[in-house]
């Protein structure tokens, strides 16, 4: 999108050259394609990332920059407190000043995302919730309520099975599938799921992933042992095992098609105030002036 992008890693432990591989681009190549390059940002603590995230955002915006920002926090839960690095190693109560930091950086920065066009990231892990009751969610994430409060968007990612090849009789796990569920969203549907194939050596398997669901959708259809779809030069048949070479003539094309089949179309729907129509519903002389003046 033309924006920044900024990783903040609290966990010490990110590859350079496997971002590379999963379409990162760096050096000469993000600056053919006019992107700015990754700004990396190592974090100590919990305090220590909000304020570098604030300051970071408030430096930009004074060189006149007006670009999109994107800030990504790895992670939550491998994160400490400022109160756990300058404790030791016995006091208990550490999850709950880290909670009460998290919810105070969030109270203030919410406002501050919004004004400067920001777009705040956040990675997590879910635990047992060992202390639950035996209904509602099983698992728990670490760092307290406020980011699932303030969050617009939380996805939760689950395991379904690993990816394995054989080799000389032998499997060796290459990737696993993974099953993603909106469980929290402001501005769409929430509860909604995707599969998709991450491999350990190159992310995720877009045109595996791009063929699944618009054959699921009904865009591709089988015929036979082959498949059809329909393309603005006309229909094409093609093999399962030629798919990739058909996402890599038409992946602009796929791409928006694979949008457009996964997204909830709100432009033509006119919901009614009532099933027998809004004619019933009068107004005054004096409301109408009154909207008037506001509009």
């Amino acid at each position: 999108m033309g924006g920044i992008p900024i990783l903040c890693d609290s966990e010490n432990s990110t590859d350079i050259s496997l971002l590379i591989k999963m379409g990162l681009l760096v050096g000469e190549k993000a600056e053919e394609a006019k992107v700015h390059k990754l700004v990396y940002v190592p974090v100590r603590t919990v305090e220590d990332f909000f304020e570098n995230a604030e300051f970071m955002v408030k430096k930009i915006r004074e060189l006149g920059s007006k670009k999109f920002i994107t800030i990504v926090w790895d992670s939550i839960a491998g994160t400490p407190s400022q109160a756990e690095i300058e404790g030791n190693f016995t006091k208990e109560g550490y999850g709950t000043q880290k909670a009460l930091a998290i919810s105070l950086a969030m109270r203030k920065v919410t406002q501050f995302l919004y004004k400067e066009d920001v777009l705040f990231v956040f990675t997590n892990q879910v635990r047992a919730n060992v202390g639950g009751f035996g209904y509602g969610d099983k698992m728990v994430t670490p760092g307290g309520h406020a980011v699932p409060f303030h969050a617009s968007v939380r996805i939760r990612l689950n395991k379904l099975e690993d990816i394995k090849r054989t080799v000389d009789k032998k499997d060796t796990v290459i990737g696993v599938r993974i099953q993603a569920q909106t469980r929290k969203n402001k501005i769409a549907p929430p509860l909604r799921k995707c599969t998709f194939d991450v491999y350990f050596d190159r992310g995720i398997d877009d045109a595996n992933s791009w063929f699944e669901n618009l054959l699921e959708k009904g865009t591709i259809k089988k015929s036979g042992q082959s498949y059809k779809m329909d393309f603005p030069s006309g229909e094409e048949t093609f093999a399962r095992k030629d798919w990739a070479d058909i996402v890599r003539k038409h992946h602009a094309l796929l791409l928006d098609m694979v949008i457009k089949a996964n997204t909830i179309d709100y432009t033509n729907i006119s919901p009614k105030l009532l099933e027998t129509g809004t004619d019933d519903i009068q107004s005054t002389p004096e409301e109408d002036e009154i909207l008037t003046e506001q509009t």
